[in-house]
């Protein structure tokens, strides 16, 4: 395999992964993506907070 074509291979091949683990774990990854959600709401309230303290 020429090396051009191997991050393509690798794209398609993550791109096929990430596609089965949705389907097989939607639960999870709702869970996953409402928590990293939370962290990031968080993160944004402690650094506003920050900000407006000095």
């Amino acid at each position: 395999m020429p090396s051009a074509a191997r991050p393509i291979a690798l794209l398609i091949l993550g791109i096929v992964l990430a596609l089965a683990g949705v389907a097989l774990s939607w639960r999870l990854l709702i869970e996953l993506v409402g928590l990293l959600l939370l962290v990031i709401g968080a993160v944004l309230v402690g650094v506003t907070l920050g900000f407006l303290r000095r």
